[in-house]
Formats: structure tokens, sequence, C-alpha cells
């Protein structure tokens, strides 16, 4: 749990900026709908390549882990919350918050 520190302040500044980047950004990343209520997220990016994902609790501890080909990622297996979700495409990261109700 080295990383909790790190997910805490990523957290938080997400919850103030709206979204954060961390090692360069994601042009034209679009996540929606955001909060999730049909346990769908889409995730587009103009490039459309293999993006991995990982989805963080409040607590820092990953939930969910996959790559994701196209741009529908399944998120119904998650209970209601708030969750932090990373974002990772041709070595570009962003971070963002995700609410699942």
């Amino acid at each position: 749990m080295k990383y909790w520190p790190l997910l805490i302040l990523l957290f938080a500044t997400s919850l103030l900026m709206g979204q954060t980047s961390v090692d360069g950004e994601i042009p034209g990343l679009n996540m929606y709908p955001n909060p999730v209520s049909d346990g769908t997220l889409n995730i587009r990016t103009p490039q459309a390549k293999t993006k991995q994902i990982t989805v963080f609790d409040v607590f820092g501890a990953p939930v969910l882990q996959t790559n994701l080909r196209g741009e529908q990622l399944n998120v119904s297996a998650l209970p209601a919350g708030v969750y932090v979700i990373r974002i990772t495409e041709e070595r570009k990261t962003a971070t963002r918050k995700l609410i699942v109700k």
C-alpha cells in the first residue's frame, strides 16, 4: 500500500478539479455517463487503442483491473459509491473520479 497516499491525493484533487492527468494527457478522452446508473461506462479516445483500466475504491484498493479493447466498460459488479478510475493508453495516463449509482 505504498501508493495509498498518492491515490488519496489524486482522489482529493479530482474532487476539486474534476479530473487529473498523470504522466501526460490523453487528448480527447471522453468518459460518460458519470454517474453510471446502468452498469456501463463508455470510454472514448480519438486513437481508440487498447486501454489499461484500474478502478480504485476510496481506500486506494484496486477493485477492477482490465484491458479495454472497445469503448464500453462493465462496472455493474461495483457497488454504488465513489471511485477513482485510472486510464492508460499509449503510455499516457488520466485519473478521474467515477460515481456508480
